[in-house]
């Protein structure tokens, strides 16, 4: 004799095609749940990097519209650098440069040079139109306060030519030719565009991390008149005598003390002894 089931049929949950053992008003609340999306929060410092402060203009779209590059392009921006970035320490290399490092990108080291007290539509001029390999100029200024704020690459100004002359280790002929034929390059560039650098001292003249020569304090820069031509001869004098011997003569004579090191008929002495005598030119 066959036995019945007498039990009541278990309803069918619909949704999934399983049966669901319990009231039907209770479906609802086994249902799975799909997890909800969270957004991923912002780093606090790109955050506030993007949002505040007024409206800058961006260089990126000058690169573009030009064949030039970005290390080529002269930006101006209108705020304070220290927005930008942080500063580290002070560096004395003649003048006072500000170490500092990028917020965002902080292991891009930059130096910083304040310059007051100057036309600021002149120097901008300046260092938008001076471009070569041995002079210092920047490529990208702020201007805020009645300031300039020059950024120059760290590895560009690592030591100056007074760290040179300080030195116990003395150069020889060829390092000595050297590090001169860099300043007159400079020099010869300057004067082709019509300018003059009245303060060249050997503490104006930095020696980047790669052996590069470069003449610094562009500021001090003035323009040549048509009939003049740059003086440059008591400079270079003194210049390559603290070079040669760490020292200028008490008695303001060109020479050296040292002939042994330096021969009268070496070309070093024969360079020094044409600029204190006036025949030579940088033309």
């Amino acid at each position: 004799m066959e036995e019945h089931d007498n039990r009541p049929e278990l309803p069918l949950d619909e949704s999934q095609g399983e049966l669901f053992d319990g009231p039907k008003e209770m479906q609802g609340e086994l249902q799975p749940t799909q997890p909800k999306k969270s957004t991923p929060a912002l780093e606090p410092e790109i955050y506030k990097k993007r949002l505040r402060g007024p409206l800058r203009v961006l260089s990126l779209p000058q690169i573009a519209k030009s064949a030039a590059s970005i290390q080529t392009i002269f930006v101006v921006r209108h705020e304070s650098p220290w927005d930008t970035f942080r500063k580290s320490y002070d560096c004395e290399l003649g003048r006072t440069f500000e170490v500092a490092s990028h917020k965002v990108r902080p292991s891009r080291l930059v130096a910083i040079r304040t310059i007051r007290e100057r036309d600021i539509d002149t120097t901008l001029r300046l260092f938008e139109t001076i471009e070569h390999p041995n002079i210092l100029s920047s490529r990208d200024c702020f201007v805020h306060e009645a300031s300039i704020f020059a950024v120059y690459d760290y590895q560009d100004i690592v030591i100056s030519m007074d760290n040179l002359i300080a030195c116990e280790a003395y150069l020889n002929e060829v390092e000595l030719a050297a590090v001169l034929a860099q300043v007159l390059d400079g020099l010869l560039y300057l004067t082709s565009q019509r300018i003059e650098h009245p303060q060249l001292t050997s503490s104006n003249i930095l020696v980047s991390g790669r052996g590069v020569v470069k003449i610094g304090a562009l500021e001090d820069c003035v323009k040549i008149l048509e009939d003049k031509a740059p003086q440059y001869c008591r400079a270079l004098e003194v210049v390559t005598m603290e070079l040669m011997q760490k020292y200028e003569k008490e008695d303001k004579m060109a020479g050296e003390d040292n002939f042994q090191r330096w021969p009268y008929d070496c070309r070093a002495t024969q360079f020094l002894l044409s600029v204190a005598s006036g025949t030579f030119s940088v033309r």
